[in-house]
């Protein structure tokens, strides 16, 4: 059976995808919070809200296309709402006109919320440039109407209003004022031209509503088309300073997009070969990831303080060069790197998938020998008092009666965690003559990102040692 082959000494911090999870997901999340369709009336810290959207990203993801994730608005929509545009204004019976009127508004409503949407994320994460085969300006519409000269025997606004849906509507579709004002059914004193009238707002006929309305809603669809406009790249390059989000965002949305792959591989394989198959297939992916471009100067900027700074920055000054596919393989092969990495350190509950690790499977070939070797120099450590006497009794004394990890760790760590004694490696700690403990278990509770503070057990002993760190002084 085959062990664990750890990435070579620099290839952790290359493909550690997790560390710029976690420094960036603040920043990310604040951009796109309104994107990632929390539950409503959700009061979660940024903590719970990563979780959320790595399970859903883990469940699946109806896109395909990593780079149109969050992006909503396609042509098809905005030429169905052109065609809608011109068959209303051919509209001839005022007794539907408002109905009619009220669904054409809600769907020039729901196209301008996604245009907005749009305009928002292209200007940060600036996707490939669009088909400039496209005018969009075909699309906008024509911001004039004109029912009051055809509207000889419309009904008045006072006839329509009286229909409670056809009120509700005109209510909805008009500015709290303007509604008011149109559907006052008194008397109002007016000086006009300096002539003082007297006239009843619900005498009008309602294409005089149904023009304002009308010119209003689609003056203010069309802005949030030409701000579409303005937005969309039509070529690679990204707006000066949205470099690092625009790499951000592709790295956060194109997680487990490789996780399918990587469950064909599973189920391609017998059970004793599904570590053996992951481990060839990360090897493989990392041979291939130097040959983009992208990934030779990811290789070479990761290994840096701040590269990422530098990665994004190059990504957007070479992308008239690329290509949408390879963009997409760049991003698909260092998310396949990473995920296969932590399957094979033992995370594949994460993934919900069903994998039997050996125990041994975490103890490379190489490292038997080293271990044989280490064992004599390590029981030479634990002589020279490495641990101190009186801590060795404490932690001795703790661990009586114990078998779980949990048991055998919590001493060991507040002793640590109260200065008492240093961090050992687990040759080491063996060679102490503590109770034994499974390595990976070991050097998991000594984790540092382990949250155990909160556990009633583990406050009590590290309470416990504090008091011997002082009465020791």
């Amino acid at each position: 059976m085959e062990k664990y082959e750890p990435l070579s000494e620099s290839e952790p911090k290359i493909f550690n995808i997790k560390e710029i999870h976690k420094r960036y997901w603040k920043k990310f999340c604040d951009r796109f919070y309104k994107n990632f369709r929390f539950p409503e009336g959700t009061d979660w810290d940024y903590k719970k809200k990563f979780e959320y959207f790595c399970n859903s990203k883990i469940q699946g993801d109806e896109h395909s296309n990593y780079a149109q994730r969050f992006l909503q608005v396609n042509i098809d929509e905005l030429k169905q709402l052109k065609e809608c545009s011109e068959e209303f204004l051919e509209q001839k019976d005022g007794y539907d006109i408002v109905p009619e009127l009220f669904i054409f508004v809600r769907k020039m409503r729901r196209l301008s919320a996604k245009l907005e949407n749009d305009s928002r994320i292209i200007s940060l994460v600036c996707p490939y440039g669009r088909d400039e085969s496209i005018d969009y300006t075909q699309f906008l519409i024509t911001e004039k109407s004109s029912f009051l000269p055809k509207s000889k025997d419309w009904p008045t606004i006072r006839e329509t209003i009286k229909s409670k849906a056809c009120d509700r509507m005109l209510w909805e579709m008009m500015d709290s004022d303007f509604y008011s004002q149109s559907t006052n059914d008194t008397m109002i004193t007016d000086d006009f031209e300096g002539n003082v009238i007297q006239y009843n707002p619900t005498d009008e006929n309602i294409a005089f509503v149904v023009d304002e309305i009308f010119e209003n809603k689609v003056y203010w669809y069309n802005e949030s088309l030409k701000r579409y406009m303005r937005v969309c790249p039509t070529k690679g390059k990204g707006s000066e300073g949205n470099e690092l989000m625009a790499l951000l965002y592709r790295l956060f949305v194109s997680y487990c997009d490789s996780l399918k792959d990587i469950k064909d591989i599973l189920d391609e394989s017998p059970s004793p070969l599904k570590l053996v198959e992951l481990q060839k297939e990360r090897n493989h992916q990392i041979s291939l990831f130097g040959n983009n471009d992208y990934g030779e100067h990811w290789m070479a900027c990761m290994t840096h303080e701040n590269g990422i700074q530098n990665v994004a920055k190059y990504f957007m000054h070479h992308r008239d060069l690329s290509t949408d596919n390879k963009e997409r393989d760049f991003f698909y092969t260092l998310d396949k790197i990473f995920i296969i990495d932590d399957i094979l350190q033992g995370n594949a509950d994460k993934y919900g998938l069903n994998i039997s690790y050996p125990d041994d499977w975490m103890k490379p070939s190489t490292e038997v020998a080293e271990d044989e070797k280490e064992t004599s120099k390590a029981q030479q450590v634990a002589k020279q008092n490495i641990i101190p006497q009186m801590v060795y009794e404490k932690i001795k004394s703790c661990q009586e009666g114990k078998t779980k990890p949990q048991g055998l760790m919590f001493p060991v760590r507040a002793a640590i965690e109260a200065g008492l004694m240093s961090r050992l490696s687990y040759t080491e700690y063996k060679a102490s003559g503590l109770m034994e403990v499974k390595k990976g278990s070991y050097y998991d509770y000594l984790k540092e990102d382990k949250i155990i503070y909160k556990i009633k057990e583990y406050k009590r002993i590290l309470k416990d040692f504090k008091q011997l760190s002082n009465n020791d002084k």
